[in-house]
């Protein structure tokens, strides 16, 4: 087929595509117009986000569920996008503290940079905190790239430039592809190197150990199993809300 012919069948597609995506039950269900608009309308965007607040866990952030895995794909980070109605400051309010705990737990590597696949719903993580998936960084880099640009919160800049030296640094193979994910088990050990003893943090930061310890959270007997310590970033985002009350 003519290059030419197949550029118009693709388009041809997209549109039928795009056509059936506007015209589905999910849109029905929602109350979106089958009409294709450029722009958000406040009542499309309240139908959507009303389901969602059902849902939003309004203490540690991400959906009411467990295990929390980060699914940034729905948060509605386009509502403030609106900011004569209510309801989209309650939004931002609803993904800051989402995008906050995240950053304040053990769901991100305090070292190294990069987002594990499990954001724990409790004051440590699961089991399966180093299990780190590409594409999961990746919509986290633009979630909080977003968010940036809406808020201008340098703690959402920092994690932007973490992330992408952590996808270059560990998750690039030598011919530019990307890793799909990062196993979380280092020689039969799950984790091995993300959790640390506190005689091994004494020993590599000498006199800076004592500040270190406090600030991330580090415990004499561990604040993890056998001893050991994940780091903490709690201390990264200080007066969080307890909860959202709206």
């Amino acid at each position: 087929m003519h290059t030419d012919s197949k550029r118009t069948s693709l388009v041809e597609s997209a549109g039928k595509f795009t056509e059936h995506l506007a015209t589905s039950r999910k849109s029905e269900k929602y109350g979106l117009e089958a009409e294709w608009k450029p722009f958000v309308r406040w009542k499309n965007c309240k139908a959507c986000t009303t389901t969602w607040r059902k849902g939003f866990d309004r203490k540690r952030g991400g959906m009411d569920r467990a295990p929390k895995f980060p699914m940034p794909s729905i948060l509605p980070v386009y509502a403030p996008l609106l900011p004569s109605h209510p309801g989209c400051n309650r939004l931002l309010d609803q993904v800051k503290l989402t995008l906050d705990r995240w950053l304040s737990g053990e769901s991100i590597d305090q070292v190294g940079g990069g987002f594990a696949r499990l954001f724990g719903g409790c004051p440590l993580v699961c089991p399966a905190f180093r299990e780190n998936a590409v594409r999961d960084n990746g919509q986290l880099l633009t979630l909080y790239s977003e968010a940036y640009s809406l808020t201008k919160d340098p703690l959402y800049k920092e994690v932007v430039y973490q992330t992408i030296d952590f996808i270059e640094r560990e998750m690039t193979n030598p011919e530019g592809g990307f890793y799909s994910a990062l196993d979380a088990d280092s020689e039969g050990e799950e984790g091995k190197f993300y959790v640390w003893t506190k005689a091994e943090l004494d020993e590599v930061l000498g006199p800076d150990s004592e500040w270190f310890c406090e600030y991330y959270h580090v415990k004499e007997e561990g604040n993890w199993e056998h001893g050991q310590n994940i780091l903490s970033g709690a201390n990264r985002r200080k007066n969080l809300p307890s909860s959202l009350t709206w």
